[in-house]
């Protein structure tokens, strides 16, 4: 005789087989085999519900320890009972210090986000969900420290900006409104004082606009530029050449080796990158001071190195010296303004010819910006060189 087990979910899970050798099987038998059946049935649907849920919680948990975010589940009053190891990297709080006790953050509205931050200075978005089952919170945080800083960064660019237009504009308009209404009355050297100056602010007009052009292209990957064999040392002569005359503070010094060999890369676009970093030295060297310019060979590299006697650039900015809309968070930097894209472009135009820039610490105090091309007559690089 045979029974199937009774079916869970819509799915037999098997059958009861019973054998007789000495009577043949009634009602009873049957009742009881039926009854067995039922039991197995009920039995097999647990141990299979057991492992469904066995394995949904190993799902979760890897979920729950491997997400990016943190993640926390509160009870009813408000303390953790959880803790993924993502919560206690981004807050710094370990688990077994965590649980038991409150978030060490503010918790939002139900279905509201709030952006806090750390005593650390991370930033963190925050959101709540309500289990009502369970009366339990999960709460969700994410690192948006990042994100933050660049929106800070684009309300500082902005506000340069305007600040660095509205200023020569400022300056032209008054003297142009001036030589139209008392053309008359100014002397000579007044008229050529007031056409000087609306000369020198019109030029700086003309390169904060190519600053913003080229750093739009370089943000959208669109610098264009043309490698081919070039003489470095004729390029760092000329763009040198008039610098001892533009200070009477400063002191310029140009080291460049008879064999320097040539290199692979665009002259243009090193004339610009070379131009930033002289104008730079100058700037960020009030006092006056030597600015030194130095090329050499270094295995199949050229180097470029510019050095200046000025206020430095502190070790945590010197990554960061070189992004969009980013300067450097020093109130001495802070204070010759700028918009933020004279480094990001001059790397941007470096790694366009396949070489790279990094900002280093001069011995003696100021900054040293270390440029690298590739040397001719060797086989040029195929990607941005890791340097």
């Amino acid at each position: 005789m045979a029974v199937g087990i009774a079916a869970v979910g819509g799915r037999p899970y098997g059958a009861l087989y019973a054998l007789f050798a000495r009577r043949k099987a009634g009602h009873l038998e049957l009742e009881l085999l039926e009854l067995l059946a039922g039991h197995a049935g009920i039995a097999v649907g647990n141990a299979m519900a057991y492992q469904d849920a066995v394995r949904q919680r190993a799902h979760e948990r890897a979920v729950f320890d491997a997400s990016a975010d943190g993640i926390a589940v509160l009870d009813g009053t408000g303390s953790v009972v959880r803790w993924n190891p993502a919560a206690a990297r981004l807050t710094g709080v370990p688990g077994e210090k965590a649980v038991g006790g409150p978030p060490p953050f503010p918790l939002p509205e139900p279905g509201e986000k709030l952006t806090i931050q750390l005593p650390s200075g991370r930033w963190l978005d925050v959101l709540r969900a309500e289990i009502r089952e369970t009366g339990e919170i999960v709460v969700d945080f994410r690192d948006v420290t990042r994100a933050k800083e660049l929106e800070e960064a684009k309300d500082l660019f902005l506000a340069t900006t305007s600040h660095e237009l509205r200023t020569p504009i400022t300056i032209v308009r008054g003297f142009a409104s001036t030589l139209d209404s008392r053309w008359e009355h100014l002397s000579d050297e007044e008229r050529r004082s007031a056409v000087h100056t609306i000369a020198e602010r019109a030029r700086s007009l003309g390169r904060l606009m190519d600053h913003l052009l080229l750093g739009a292209r370089a943000g959208a990957d669109e610098l264009k530029v043309e490698v081919e064999v070039f003489d470095l040392a004729e390029r760092v002569r000329a763009a040198t050449l008039g610098l001892p005359v533009l200070s009477a503070r400063h002191r310029v010094e140009v080291d460049i080796p008879p064999d320097l060999p040539p290199v692979y890369g665009d002259s243009l676009a090193t004339d610009i990158l070379l131009g930033q970093l002289l104008e730079n030295a100058f700037k960020y060297s009030p006092d006056g001071g030597l600015i030194r310019v130095e090329a050499r060979r270094e295995d199949d590299s050229v180097v470029l190195v510019v050095d200046d006697e000025g206020i430095g650039i502190a070790p945590a900015d010197r990554e960061r010296v070189f992004e969009r809309f980013v300067q450097a968070d020093s109130g001495d930097r802070r204070r010759f303004g700028g918009v933020g894209l004279g480094l990001y472009i001059v790397r941007s135009l470096a790694r366009a010819q396949g070489g790279d820039v990094s900002a280093l610490p001069r011995p003696d105090g100021g900054t040293r910006m270390r440029v690298v091309l590739k040397a001719a007559g060797l086989p040029a690089w195929s990607d941005t060189p890791d340097r």
